[in-house]
């Protein structure tokens, strides 16, 4: 809640006390399975959080600490490390910690444990897949190698319209993930005609949706308001 008001400070001051709770309450005694997975979500969290107060070097250091439980103790629990596999390569991308190829490999590695899992249980890893192939696509984006940023996004793309002609309909907002770096890709191109027609498929896709969750409002405003200035262009 005090990260929604983008009182940063203090939720960190939360995160931090609840570690320390669970720490202390565990000095002797086991820790259970389940516990190790409240544990790796609390140090994903304060990861974002140091991210978001653009404090690159914290925020490395707990998604580390993520990763260690996820390798040392959540073998069997591939749905954490894929996400915070997303979140670190993530932070490789920000102007002052840039590194890209760390940000690629990264995310590649997460890339990787999705498909394999996607292979055994389609709809409970395909969001994720589809989601780290945006990613990637992103950083493709960055390092200005179009031909690979749109390999990823056919990839992202053909996964999406696979599980939507199946019915599953809960997929169809992440078309919208993807047209928005379509709309990025060709306005870096200055190919505006293909920008204005994505952005009128990525309106349309929103306008069939029941949207319940602020930040798809916020998307679809977005959108609305590019399209304003599209026809004031013209007009």
């Amino acid at each position: 809640a005090y990260a929604n008001k983008g009182d940063i400070k203090t939720a960190l001051a939360i995160c931090e006390d609840s570690l320390a709770v669970f720490l202390t309450g565990k000095v002797e005694s086991e820790i259970l399975s389940d516990e190790f997975t409240e544990l790796c979500s609390l140090y994903n969290t304060i990861a974002k959080l140091y991210a978001e107060n653009l404090n690159f070097k914290e925020a490395e250091l707990y998604y580390s600490l993520a990763l260690k439980i996820c390798n040392e103790q959540l073998q069997d629990n591939s749905k954490h490390k894929i996400a915070i596999l997303a979140n670190l390569s993530q932070l490789y991308t920000k102007a002052s910690n840039i590194n890209l190829l760390i940000a690629l490999k990264l995310i590649d590695e997460a890339i990787s444990i999705a498909s394999n899992l996607y292979e055994k249980k389609p709809l409970e890893y395909a969001e994720m897949l589809i989601i780290s192939h945006c990613k990637k696509a992103d950083f493709e984006l960055m390092s200005s190698n179009s031909t690979n940023f749109l390999s990823e996004v056919d990839n992202a793309e053909t996964l999406t319209a696979q599980l939507v002609k199946l019915n599953y309909k809960d997929f169809e907002l992440l078309f919208t993930e993807i047209g928005n770096r379509k709309i990025a890709y060709f306005l870096s191109q200055g190919d505006f005609k293909n920008a204005h027609k994505q952005l009128d498929k990525s309106i349309l896709i929103y306008e069939g949706l029941n949207l319940q969750h602020n930040e798809s409002v916020n998307k679809y405003v977005v959108l609305l308001i590019m399209k304003c200035n599209f026809v004031r262009g013209k007009e």
